[in-house]
């Protein structure tokens, strides 16, 4: 990371593929804050990140139970016009076998929230 800001220093800007490269590094190993930071440092420089890095974060975010930032994400990627077709039913059975119920019922206000939103 620290080669990362010694090139922002420096003047040079990253490329969307640095920038993905380094979020699906943090994220393959846990670091939810610095992915995040990537991804936003991403995201307001006006670069579009890969499908390959949303999966990585989405990944990321789902086995730390982050589900109110995921949905951020999720949102941001139908946004930015990606197809999202996760059905409630796919992520409720994940959270039942994970005897999360307060996560499951936090996915079913959401997917709601979606489908009103879409209306």
């Amino acid at each position: 990371m620290s080669i990362f800001r010694d090139m922002e220093k420096a003047g040079f800007l990253p490329t969307p593929s640095t920038y993905s490269s380094l979020l699906e590094m943090h994220a393959a190993s846990g670091q939810v804050d610095a992915a995040m930071k990537l991804y936003n440092s991403m995201t307001n420089a006006g670069l579009r990140p890969g499908l390959s890095t949303y999966t990585a974060l989405l990944t990321l975010l789902a086995h730390k139970k982050l589900v109110d930032v995921a949905a951020k994400i999720l949102l941001e990627m139908k946004a930015m016009g990606f197809s999202v077709d996760v059905s409630a039913s796919d992520v409720l059975m994940v959270y039942i076998k994970d005897g999360s119920v307060d996560l499951s019922l936090r996915w079913l206000r959401f997917h709601e929230f979606i489908r009103d939103k879409n209306k």
